[in-house]
């Protein structure tokens, strides 16, 4: 599907540009624009090979650029979920933010729409591959409803924030996506993205099973949970989704769940992966970020409106949560 890229130099510049155009357009339909991509060619022992599938949903995206090293700056233009698998001796440096981030393993990102990911290697070039998947399709795409989903990918869909973190890689993860840069381009263009779909669903599977059992720190154990109290966990979740204003004590959450407040501190982050404070406040920046790109409030008046007493106070949070200031998503007097 895609035509490996030459290295030759390109407009004096002694870099030449990336991945073909399909590669491209694939990250674009999937939800991430490409600003830049250079690759240094003096090292260059051969061309370089970009894999990639993708739809509305999803994408699967390996590159090898051999020994080039590689700068790559892109922004997302919706909310994503990116993991990345590195099978090269070298890891990749990564800035998300203001906040470099690398060192070996499974990499689990989230690309809010808006934010900024570079990334850049040294001598020994680009050898990986990355999953992208849309946060708000990611229960369908894993035909599973959100409670199933590993804890590190519930906070990262309810946070909706510039994220991290780092993940062992499995065996079988690391040889799926060594097979995806691999497997050369068959002489059909549409098996060939067939075959990439397959394993774009092979990977997901593997990827989210692993961080799943990493939940419970064994292979074949879960947490017995009864579907009486998950019903509980949802009638508080759902309330705090509803209510994000509303001072409500620990108690009169218990009661909504039918349960005492120590079961249901340790239930609702087994479920959700964080506290229930942490859940709140995470809903209340979400509102805050919806009100500023959409609605015609001042940031004063969108403050208020979530219950904070101060403008100020609700910048200092807004900052804290998504790592800059309100008036960096939207200019309005305050």
């Amino acid at each position: 599907m895609t035509n490996p890229s030459a290295c030759s130099p390109a407009n004096g510049s002694g870099y030449v540009p990336g991945p073909s155009i399909d590669y491209v357009q694939d990250l674009e339909s999937v939800g991430l624009g490409l600003r830049n991509w250079r690759t240094d060619p003096k090292a260059c022992d051969g061309p370089s090979v970009y894999r990639s599938w993708s739809d509305s949903a999803m994408g699967i995206f390996g590159t090898d650029t051999r020994s080039s090293s590689v700068e790559i700056e892109a922004e997302a233009t919706e909310d994503l979920l990116a993991v990345g698998i590195p099978l090269g001796d070298e890891d990749p440096v990564f800035h998300l933010g203001n906040a470099p981030f690398s060192g070996q393993g499974l990499d689990i990102i989230c690309l809010p729409r808006g934010s900024r990911l570079q990334m850049s290697t040294c001598q020994k070039g680009l050898r990986s591959v990355a999953l992208l998947i849309h946060l708000d399709a990611l229960p369908a795409v894993c035909d599973a409803i959100d409670r199933e989903l590993p804890s590190i990918v519930r906070k990262i869909r309810c946070e909706r924030a510039p994220f991290s973190s780092k993940a062992s890689v499995p065996a079988a993860v690391k040889r799926t996506a060594q097979e995806i840069i691999n497997n050369p381009p068959g002489p059909s263009a549409t098996f060939e993205r067939l075959y990439r779909r397959a394993k774009t669903a092979e990977l997901l599977w593997l990827v989210m099973n692993h961080l799943r059992r990493t939940d419970f720190g064994r292979d074949n154990d879960d947490r017995e949970i009864s579907s009486r109290a998950f019903e509980g966990i949802e009638r508080v979740r759902r309330f705090l989704e509803e209510h994000p204003r509303r001072n409500v004590t620990t108690e009169r959450l218990g009661r909504l769940a039918a349960m005492n407040r120590t079961k249901l501190r340790s239930l609702f982050k087994h479920i959700h992966g964080m506290t229930m404070f942490e859940y709140r406040q995470a809903v209340i920046m979400k509102y805050a970020d919806e009100m500023l790109r959409h609605q015609n409030f001042t940031i004063s008046e969108i403050g208020y409106r979530l219950g904070f007493r101060e403008p100020s106070s609700f910048s200092i949070a807004y900052r804290r949560f998504y790592g800059h200031a309100p008036s960096a998503v939207r200019r309005l007097p305050s």
